[in-house]
């Protein structure tokens, strides 16, 4: 229903429930959590609600489109791949207008859900988020590494868990030729 969003908002506002963003990302995490076929679309709607406030403690962060993200990837096999890039595009693509880098946790969530994923891509969609870690500087440590590493495992695949374990050897020669030349 198009209007669900606005009508629990209403209520809420009527209960004198703090309209707030973590109020509404949860929301939208449920919705997102629900096996019906009009949930991801109500959890749009809220995130509509959220983008077109002017609260500013409505406005979706990084947490919000972490959720978004992750609720798309749970559903890629039910989604498909075109719709699947289609609206991981569009989260990533609103992230990156209004300069929302994820954390080292949020991306640690997105490589767990896209490698747990059903869906064909999930190895894909992992190894993007790993290698977008680095581009943005978010700091990959031995956690990071572990479930990556667990996930491309229970998956079977072996030759990417090899690509990401060389690149781990590669870069710790790096480190070490670097503070040898340092010293």
């Amino acid at each position: 229903n198009e209007n669900a969003a606005g009508a629990v908002l209403d209520l809420m506002a009527k209960r004198n429930v703090d309209l707030t963003v973590a109020t509404c990302t949860s929301i939208i995490d449920h919705l997102l959590r629900q096996d019906s076929p009009g949930s991801l679309q109500g959890a749009f709607n809220f995130l509509r609600v959220m983008e077109t406030s002017t609260s500013p403690d409505m406005q979706p962060n990084s947490i919000t489109y972490t959720v978004l993200l992750c609720g798309i990837h749970r559903r890629s096999a039910e989604l498909g791949l075109s719709r699947t890039e289609e609206y991981v595009n569009l989260i990533t693509g609103k992230m990156a207008k209004q300069r929302i880098i994820p954390s080292k946790g949020s991306y640690n969530i997105l490589l767990k859900t896209c490698l747990e994923s059903q869906g064909p891509e999930g190895v894909r969609h992992a190894m993007r988020y790993y290698k977008e870690m680095a581009r943005n500087r978010v700091p990959i440590e031995d956690n990071t590494r572990y479930i990556l590493l667990r996930g491309l495992l229970h998956r079977r695949e072996w030759e990417v868990a090899d690509a990401v374990i060389e690149g781990m050897r590669d870069k710790k020669l790096h480190n070490k030729a670097y503070s040898l030349m340092s010293s």
